[in-house]
């Protein structure tokens, strides 16, 4: 293996590692930041839609509904804000 071939595999490895490390960073939040989630959701899909054929796009755009994961992730951080009141509340 060349020595520009394992530069190349260590610093694709380690960039890897520190955008999977941000994520599950920020999903360990009390308030999750599910943005980067939904980037990536939206970035596959259309991965996938460029690589498919035309008839399948539609159904995948459907399928990886990213309006949906961000009307969840709104809902869900809400609720989670919500409980995270009602319990300091609650504890004083």
């Amino acid at each position: 293996m060349l020595v520009s071939n394992i530069v190349q595999a260590k610093v694709r490895e380690t960039m890897e590692k520190a955008f999977w490390d941000g994520i599950t960073e920020s999903m360990q939040q009390d308030e999750p930041d599910l943005s980067w989630v939904l980037k990536l959701m939206k970035e596959v899909r259309d991965e996938l839609c460029e690589m498919s054929p035309q008839s399948w796009r539609e159904e995948i755009v459907e399928t990886i509904d990213v309006d949906i994961l961000s009307q969840v992730n709104k809902v869900f951080s809400l609720f989670n804000s919500a409980a995270i009141t009602s319990y300091y509340i609650l504890k004083y």
